[in-house]
């Protein structure tokens, strides 16, 4: 793939003082008005300083506007194309889920999010990655190379926002995690206290990759995804993330950013200094 050769170019010329690091989007050509307000904040609030390349994920509707997305921004952008489908064992008819958003597009979204995306080449040669939704906003300008805070402190997951999700949406999983964690002999670590449905509003997250590359990830997701919840539950990429999490990265290594102002939705953060 050319753009993954572009990639490994840039990596290769990487300044040996900075963290090897990128920030991801996931989008389509009918969310590009939202999309170019969000890639416009974060240059003007985080990148014009700290100059970290842009990875787009998309399907191929995203293709036709490649060139005029790159004007956007003075940043490095790249693109990944990927196919949003459901694993060849999950049923054809795909079960909707009334009582919890169940369209399955959002479905393909959780699968990619929780598995997919760390298995995609772009990402291979990475320390840390920082993920925003098409529709996040930085909304102040952040006076600190977040990804240096990060390697700095020797943390391997910041987030945002902590909080509970459905019920509706995560039926099953804590029961299916706690199956997991006994007949594999895991060692809890902070699960017995992360509870039914609490998660981290992962549309803004800054991780280590070296979580989700694990093998100790690797078995849980893939168990997680036979036993086919995100398609006949609709457990979202949050919850299972939020999970491992608590089984696989200490507390002393995860981070809250209070201090980055942030806008997703209804959601606000006001940045405060502690």
């Amino acid at each position: 793939d050319k753009e993954c050769k572009r990639f490994r170019i840039m990596l290769k010329r990487w300044p040996q003082s900075k963290p090897k690091a990128a920030i991801f989007y996931l989008t389509q050509a009918s969310r590009l008005t939202i999309f170019n307000k969000s890639i416009q904040h974060l240059y003007r609030n985080f990148n014009k300083k700290y100059r970290y390349p842009i990875i787009i994920f998309h399907e191929a509707d995203l293709i036709p506007h490649k060139r005029e997305i790159r004007k956007w921004t003075s940043s490095q952008v790249y693109f990944q194309q990927v196919a949003l489908v459901a694993p060849e064992y999950v049923p054809k008819e795909i079960p909707q889920t009334p009582n919890c958003y169940s369209h399955v597009s959002y479905k393909h979204m959780c699968q990619f999010m929780a598995k997919n995306v760390y298995e995609q080449p772009i990402l291979q040669g990475l320390k840390y990655y920082w993920r925003l939704d098409d529709e996040s906003l930085i909304t102040h300008p952040v006076d600190y190379d977040l990804f240096s805070f990060m390697q700095s402190k020797k943390l391997q997951y910041g987030y945002i926002w902590q909080y509970l999700d459905s019920l509706d949406c995560v039926k099953g999983l804590w029961e299916t995690a706690s199956i997991y964690i006994a007949s594999n002999k895991i060692p809890p670590g902070n699960f017995p206290s992360w509870k039914s449905p609490s998660i981290y509003y992962n549309n803004f997250e800054i991780s280590s990759l070296d979580i989700w590359h694990s093998p100790s990830y690797n078995r849980f997701i893939d168990y997680i995804e036979r036993v086919g919840g995100i398609y006949s539950q609709r457990w979202g990429d949050a919850p299972i993330k939020g999970i491992a999490i608590s089984l696989f990265v200490p507390k002393k290594a995860l981070h809250l950013f209070k201090d980055i102002g942030y806008q997703h939705n209804t959601f606000n953060n006001t940045p405060t200094r502690s």
